[in-house]
């Protein structure tokens, strides 16, 4: 604590104020957070208090206009560690101590009140309060006015160009200081560079703010971040799968582990009556569910389906969705380390169509070309299935770039319909890599290469024209077939047995999920 206060000092956060100025207004309450923040082996790093301001008790209009910031997408800091793998540059890490307080406070007035336990002292009679002067954590527009702040300077003063696409990407190339990429989450910087202009940056941005260098990226939002002399670059979250048994299963032994492929997962169900919710509401599902789609969303794609299968009953869960979760998660623990890996590698996979040819030959040059770029995308449909699953999956140098396993929002009358979709959802995602990958000076060159698993759904996209069977489709679909037809995609057929978005579509069996794993990771 007299750490913290000391750094709110020394960036003169606050200027005391008499009480009178307020003039009927009531000054913004503030509290003091603590908390642990832990190693990357699950030691305890430091202890660490932050005084933060209530805003929750801010009113918008008096004290703050605009609050919104942008955080890095998963997709975006996964195409980082692919570049950074493929472009053979190393990854460095920052950490901006008090970032919030290094960015001055809009044209809005605002009052606090001090800090508890150190506003006796020097004011026993409550008669000061805190008029703010930098944007203090837990202020409605901090983030804000920090995220500003850091791109105002790398802009104008280090002639960074930022991402049009992921406002937290910035990028600097020139012959004096070579590639240096950013990636930014809040106060953690991560920095790509080729050894060139990597001291120029760290002594600019160092000097402008109080930041420190950590070393090389090893710990990141609870990933362990690994990087080799080759450049292959893995992320995992083992530790964090370990703190989540510890905190929802402090006696895993006795509960039952249950595996992806178990058909409990295709008989959960909301609950029918007051007596299974008031089981339920007793129980931490929402927290542990929340958990697992964190770690689905950035290491474990091969639990998405499943985490998706149990984000359905958020609302109203039984018991046994819960037994469901929490088995889950114990399969994970309990099963190989896997992560995500990029080897920088633009070699493409084989894949067969019904009549035994691989499809991809006639691409390898341009694949390789654009850094191993490929996508899958598939879609579940049968009778009595309203609203089907979809799926894809995007490699780039060796590793898994973007995934989803999602609900189609359309009623799909066929499978085609359904396949359509999909790889209409899975080229709204292809869009956005291929603009970051421009925005961060990796060019790929069209047609980019989906495949899937259905020939009717390829003859849809190739062909404009409108028949009884296509005439209902919604024309935000057809922007795959636009794609298509401006060359900026191009749709192979692959059989099942080589769609690698197969399993995030619908539940398999213990033998086709054990191949389809092997295939997602590339590990055949």
């Amino acid at each position: 604590m007299d750490k913290e206060i000391k750094d709110l000092c020394t960036h003169n956060t606050w200027v005391k104020t008499s009480r009178k100025v307020l003039k009927g207004r009531k000054a913004t309450k503030s509290r003091w957070v603590y908390t642990i923040k832990y190693n990357r082996d699950g030691s305890i790093g430091r202890f660490k208090a932050r005084f933060v301001v209530c805003g929750y008790s801010q009113v918008q209009g008096k004290d703050f206009t605009h609050a919104f910031s942008a955080t890095l997408r998963a997709t975006s800091f996964r195409c980082l560690m692919g570049i950074a793998s493929g472009r053979k540059l190393k990854l460095e890490h920052f950490d901006v101590t008090n970032a919030f307080t290094q960015a001055e406070m809009d044209d809005v007035d605002l009052w606090v009140e001090p800090p508890k336990g150190y506003d006796q002292e020097c004011d026993p009679q409550g008669s000061f309060v805190c008029h703010l002067q930098r944007a203090l954590y837990g202020t409605k527009q901090a983030s804000r006015l920090w995220q500003d702040t850091l791109a105002k300077f790398l802009i104008n003063d280090l002639k960074f160009v930022r991402s049009t696409t992921d406002p937290c990407l910035f990028r600097h190339e020139s012959k004096e200081h070579g590639i240096i990429l950013l990636g930014i989450y809040v106060d953690d910087i991560i920095v790509a560079h080729n050894f060139t202009g990597f001291e120029w940056f760290k002594s600019e941005f160092c000097k402008r703010f109080r930041a420190k260098h950590i070393g090389p990226l090893y710990w990141f939002l609870g990933m362990a971040v690994d990087q080799d002399d080759r450049f292959n670059v893995s992320i995992s979250q083992d530790q964090y799968i370990k703190n989540m048994v510890q905190k929802y299963c402090p006696g895993s032994h006795k509960i039952k582990r249950i595996d992806p492929q178990s058909p409990k997962f295709g008989k959960l169900r909301l609950a029918n009556c007051d007596e299974e919710r008031a089981r339920a509401k007793k129980l931490p599902y929402q927290n542990l569910v929340g958990s697992l789609l964190y770690l689905s969303v950035m290491t474990a794609p091969h639990i998405a389906y499943h985490t998706s299968m149990l984000a359905k009953f958020m609302s109203d869960p039984t018991p046994e969705a819960y037994d469901c979760a929490l088995g889950l998660l114990l399969y994970v623990a309990s099963e190989p380390a896997r992560g995500i890996t990029f080897n920088g590698s633009t070699d493409i996979p084989v894949t067969r169509s019904k009549s035994g040819k691989d499809d991809l030959r006639p691409h390898r040059n341009r694949i390789k070309s654009n850094g191993g770029f490929l996508a899958y995308s598939d879609s579940s449909w049968g009778p009595g299935v309203a609203y089907p699953m979809y799926g894809y999956v995007i490699y780039m140098f060796g590793g898994i770039i973007s995934y989803a396993s999602k609900q189609l929002k359309v009623v799909a009358f066929s499978s085609c319909e359904a396949e359509y979709a999909a790889a209409a959802h899975c080229a709204r995602e292809i869009s956005f890599i291929r603009q970051i990958c421009a925005d961060m000076g990796i060019v790929l060159n069209c047609p980019l290469v989906i495949a899937v698993d259905n020939t009717a759904a390829i003859h849809v996209a190739e062909n404009v024209g409108v028949s009884a069977k296509t005439k209902h489709f919604e024309q935000c679909h057809h922007y795959l077939r636009r794609l298509v037809q401006n060359l900026s995609l191009t749709m192979i057929h692959v059989v099942t047995q080589y769609q690698k978005a197969d399993g995030f579509t619908k539940g398999l069996d213990k033998t086709k999920y054990i191949e389809w794993i092997k295939q997602l990771y590339n590990f055949v």
